[in-house]
This record gives structure tokens, C-alpha cells and sequence, in this order.
């Protein structure tokens, strides 16, 4: 939480996964000014309450990947 607001008192544009995928495409022109492109790289369902529970409220976009492959198995790691 603390980065995020960090980022919003210094005016950062935060970039949704539609927008960083239109900018790498080049269909798409990056933003005046510094941007930010905020990621969750687990699929954990503690994850999604962390986001639920301290980041919905600051209102910016975030992305999570969720590695597919190890859905409804174990964690190998």
C-alpha cells in the first residue's frame, strides 16, 4: 500500500495491462510523464484477499498472473 501511494503523490500514471500491451504493440503512446505498471505474480488466494482487502480502495489498476499450469495441483516449489 505504501508504494501505491507513494506513486499517487508524485503524479504517476498507473498503466492497466491494456495499456502496457497497446504501448508494446505500439498501438498505443505512453503516457506524458513517469508511469507505473503494478503486478501480483501468484495466484494464491491469500493473494487476491491482500488485493481485496488493502488495494481496491486506492483505486488503480493492477494486474496478477497466475501461473495456470499448477491450478487446482501443489505447489512444487
Amino acid at each position: 500500500v505504501q508504494y501505491v501511494e507513494f506513486f499517487k503523490k508524485r503524479k504517476f500514471h498507473f498503466l492497466s495491462a491494456e495499456e502496457v500491451i497497446g504501448i508494446l504493440e505500439n498501438k498505443t503512446q505512453k503516457p506524458k510523464g513517469p508511469s507505473v505498471f503494478i503486478t501480483f505474480d501468484d495466484g494464491y488466494e491469500e493473494s487476491f484477499k491482500l488485493i481485496e482487502e488493502n488495494y481496491l480502495r486506492l483505486e488503480v489498476p493492477m494486474t496478477c498472473f497466475v501461473p495456470v499450469k499448477h491450478v487446482g495441483g501443489v505447489n512444487e516449489w
